[in-house]
């Protein structure tokens, strides 16, 4: 029992990753480093409609911020999930509309 917590003063042991007493966070260093890692995520829908008129970008954006910018990464994978889906959407509607006047010309 070498430790001490710095809010209320009990002792604790070495293994302890919070103060069973208070709760508080034993390892201070690690927490700092995690708030470090972590942007401030700014302009969350603006990602979310990029993702949107480009699936792809926005898709790929989803991943590499999951762990950086989470709300930003989350609009973004969303709007390239919903842009995919819109485009499939479309593409089905446009070819099943316009198919039939391919083969005959004009409606039956």
């Amino acid at each position: 029992m070498s430790k001490y917590c710095r809010k209320c003063g009990q002792p604790l042991e070495d293994n302890y990753k919070a103060c069973p007493f208070c709760g508080t966070n034993v390892n201070e260093r690690y927490e700092r480093k995690q708030r470090r890692n972590i942007e401030v995520d700014t302009n969350e829908v603006l990602w979310g409609i990029l993702g949107f008129f480009f699936p792809l970008v926005g898709v790929i954006l989803f991943f590499i911020w999951q762990e950086q910018r989470p709300m930003s990464a989350k609009y973004a994978g969303i709007g390239g999930l919903i842009g995919f889906g819109a485009r499939i959407l479309f593409g089905f509607a446009s070819f099943s509309l316009f198919f039939p006047f391919r083969i005959f010309g004009s409606f039956f």
